[in-house]
């Protein structure tokens, strides 16, 4: 099933939580999700999540978990909040006894959907699509290119008269 958000407060702008990491660090895996009002997404020991957080700290801290075979751009979102020793899974139910007096979320259907930190496994629940911005991976796919091209030809410089 396809969908596009209805509106910017729909989408979280995903940015590397340290942004100088190298592929090598273990915090190159780290990500922080930024809403439209320029909060953060975190999620505390009890798997309840809020979006009021102005600066990243150790509850903000999101390792996405690529899903090849679920599907072009499916992931999940884990993350281990301090004080407790698995990880969890950003999760969505439907079925709204199981969390009662938890916040719900209306969706383009009528059935509320609660968004929590519960998983403790990746299932149908605990995946997610993310879409890249046209433009961003455009540009992505031109630096790529000119990197295999200039790779592949290697550029020297000139030397002597062309006559």
């Amino acid at each position: 099933m396809e969908s596009e958000p209805l509106s910017a407060e729909q989408v979280f702008a995903v940015h590397r939580s340290i942004p100088m990491a190298g592929p090598a660090d273990a915090e190159a895996t780290m990500y922080s999700l930024k809403s439209f009002v320029g909060t953060y997404l975190s999620a505390n020991r009890h798997g309840r999540l809020s979006c009021a957080s102005t600066a990243i700290g150790a509850l903000e801290i999101w390792t996405p978990v690529l899903l090849p075979d679920r599907g072009d751009g499916a992931l999940a979102f884990m993350i281990r909040p301090p004080g407790i020793s698995e990880d969890q899974f950003l999760s969505t139910k439907t079925n709204n006894t199981a969390l009662k007096g938890w916040p719900a979320v209306l969706t383009g259907s009528t059935l509320p959907v609660r968004i929590h930190a519960l998983g403790t496994s990746i299932g149908y629940s605990q995946v997610f699509f993310a879409k890249c911005q046209a433009a961003i991976k455009q540009k992505r796919q031109q630096a790529i290119a000119a990197t295999a091209a200039n790779s592949i030809v290697g550029v020297a410089p000139m030397s002597g008269n062309l006559a």
